[in-house]
Formats: C-alpha cells, structure tokens, sequence
C-alpha cells in the first residue's frame, strides 16, 4: 500500500501490517504534498509527483530515486 503524506513524504507498508511493522520503503523526497503515485507494470518503479512540480522516478529494488523531472507535470 502507498501512503502519501502532506509533508511530501511517501511510504510503501505491507497492507497485512497497514498498523504495524516497519516501512517497506520510504521517500522524502518532495517538498510539497504528493498528488498522485503511479507504479511501473512488471519493474519493480514507482513514479511520485507533488506540488512543488518535481516527477521523481522510484527504483524499489535500490531504494533510490533514479531520475527527478522538475515541472514535469
């Protein structure tokens, strides 16, 4: 499950463990709050974009941002 917070930050929890249990990944990436989450099919990437007008582009299985476009959206 994807959780967006208004401080920009994101978090992705095991639904079984929404209440518990540590965050299986989690970005602070953004300055504003996030507007909308998008996951690649079949690759383990997630897109994020917030208000501040910044695109960044998730690879899960490093735990990294890989690309960040600004006003990209």
């Amino acid at each position: 499950m994807a959780i967006a917070e208004s401080n920009g930050t994101v978090r992705l929890k095991d639904a079984k463990e929404i209440n518990h249990g540590l965050d299986l990944y989690e970005s602070k990436d953004h300055f504003f709050p996030v507007n909308d989450i998008d996951f690649a099919e079949k690759q383990p990437w997630m897109a994020t974009c917030a208000n501040d007008t910044l695109v960044n582009m998730h690879d899960l299985n490093k735990g990294v941002i890989v690309r960040s476009f600004i006003g990209g959206h």
